[in-house]
């Protein structure tokens, strides 16, 4: 769920989940305007995990803050996910994004630390910090067999 934007520097952004059958995994779609030139590490994104617990959210110790051009190009855990579907460089001209049928990366850590949470991602003009986008992921972890 996206919660807000700034549409100085994004507009018409579209986030979607859904399953293409009962067993298959969990897949997301985001699709946004960008109207400004993402560059040289201006832009960072924030992913901040929830423990659900007792009904509510509480915050866990995961977190990971990632600068633009530093996620698209060398992580490798977020990385590759972001490469497959179709951003393969930096910087990112202004114009219209679509990450479409993205899944999690299987190598994604075996040990995590609960089942049920929520990610909260924000994404931030550096170095003033404002804002650009502030959006919402529910998720269940669960160990696959292999």
């Amino acid at each position: 769920m996206v919660r807000q934007f700034d549409t100085n520097y994004v507009e018409d952004v579209i986030l979607k989940t859904r399953r293409n059958g009962r067993r298959s995994e969990y897949v997301f779609s985001i699709e946004f305007t960008s109207k400004h030139f993402w560059a040289n590490n201006n832009v960072s994104l924030h992913f901040i995990f929830y423990e659900y617990l007792h009904n509510e959210y509480r915050p866990s110790f995961v977190e990971m803050h990632y600068k633009i051009c530093d996620l698209i190009l060398k992580d490798m855990l977020l990385g590759p996910v972001v490469r497959k579907a179709g951003i393969t460089v930096c910087p990112l001209p202004p114009g219209r994004y679509r990450m479409m049928n993205m899944t999690f990366n299987r190598e994604f850590p075996s040990v995590w630390p609960f089942e049920k949470g929520k990610c909260e991602e924000i994404i931030k003009l550096e170095p003033s910090g404002k804002d650009i986008a502030r959006g919402d992921l529910v998720l269940s972890f669960k160990m696959l067999k292999t």
